[in-house]
């Protein structure tokens, strides 16, 4: 009888020694003196990364532990987040994604991904660049009707530059094309810059690039926004309506936040998702978002998924055209 017992009882210390690292790990996370590393898969300099530099010290001194940025660039973000699958799901190893760079990677057959949706879960977003159609300032086209028609009565002949092949102006623009049956002669730069300046130039009749791209421009007078890609306003470009508002259903935003190995606990991602959210709260960073043309967006894990599998059918249903 005795013998039973103590089996028992060392069944029952082994259970709790099973269970306990677990529970205490969420109950103590993030461990002082540990650090928590964000993957940026993109090189220094650009929205993502930006987006990430400017929450890190936020999230910092709300986490009390040191937050670093390690940037993997490649293959259109594949690089950074097949780094970020690979790690261990304890809350100390996350990735800024985007929306929808970071989607077409795995839905994408001829990429060959590592990784599928289900390897990693949603914590939080926190900014925003939505896509923009502008034209120089004197140019004919005074409104996105006008451009639509245009391309319906001379269709492949107005030609329209993008931010890059296959990426959110691209398939904003295609989409633009299935609500309207609108035809464009797509010019495909490295980045909404040069689309913008190119459209300036008069190389091409108009662009679509971020309001981050043509904020500028706008504000001295140099190109003229037919319309912003989003669901509202952008307050980085007051008077422009939104294509919606103009009676044509169609969005397209790139959307920056974080993202955790799948298996990583809840109790985790609730820490993390409540850091973010002070981050994207804070006045200052509000403003150094809006100063590169970037809008703070904060979206909770719910949210954000709700956000993301939205996203994946909009990317899948104009994928495949866009190429």
């Amino acid at each position: 009888m005795k013998r039973h017992i103590l089996i028992l009882v060392a069944v029952a210390v082994a259970g709790l020694w099973m269970v306990a690292p677990a529970a205490v790990g969420a109950a103590e996370y993030p461990i002082k003196g540990r650090t928590i590393t964000i993957i940026v898969p993109f090189a220094a300099g650009g929205p993502v990364d930006i987006t990430a530099r400017l929450a890190a010290p936020l999230m910092e001194r709300e986490l009390g532990v040191p937050v670093q940025i390690v940037n993997k660039p490649g293959a259109s973000t594949q690089v950074g987040i097949a780094a970020l699958v690979s790690a261990k799901p304890d809350g100390y190893t996350l990735a800024a994604p985007s929306i929808p760079t970071t989607l077409v990677t795995y839905l994408d057959p001829g990429r060959k991904s590592p990784y599928a949706r289900k390897d990693f879960e949603l914590v939080a977003s926190i900014s925003s660049d939505a896509s923009a159609v502008s034209t120089k300032a004197d140019s004919p086209f005074k409104t996105l009707k006008d451009l639509v028609d245009a391309a319906k009565a001379n269709p492949e002949k107005v030609k329209v530059g993008t931010a890059g092949l296959g990426g959110v102006t691209h398939l904003t623009g295609v989409a633009l094309e299935q609500e309207t049956g609108a035809r464009f002669s797509f010019v495909h730069f490295d980045g909404g810059a040069p689309s913008t300046t190119a459209a300036l130039a008069g190389h091409t009749d108009a662009s679509f690039s971020s309001v981050g791209a043509v904020r500028g421009p706008m504000m001295s007078g140099q190109i003229r926004v037919l319309a912003v890609f989003d669901k509202d306003e952008s307050p980085l470009l007051p008077g422009v309506k939104t294509a919606i508002a103009q009676g044509y259903k169609v969005e397209g935003a790139i959307i920056n936040g974080l993202i955790v190995p799948a298996g990583t606990p809840k109790a985790i991602k609730d820490i993390l998702e409540a850091a973010i959210k002070k981050a994207t709260a804070d006045q200052d960073m509000g403003k150094r978002l809006n100063d590169t043309g970037l809008v703070p967006r904060f979206m909770d894990q719910a949210q954000y998924t709700s956000y993301w599998a939205s996203n994946e059918e909009w990317t899948k249903r104009y994928m495949d055209k866009a190429k």
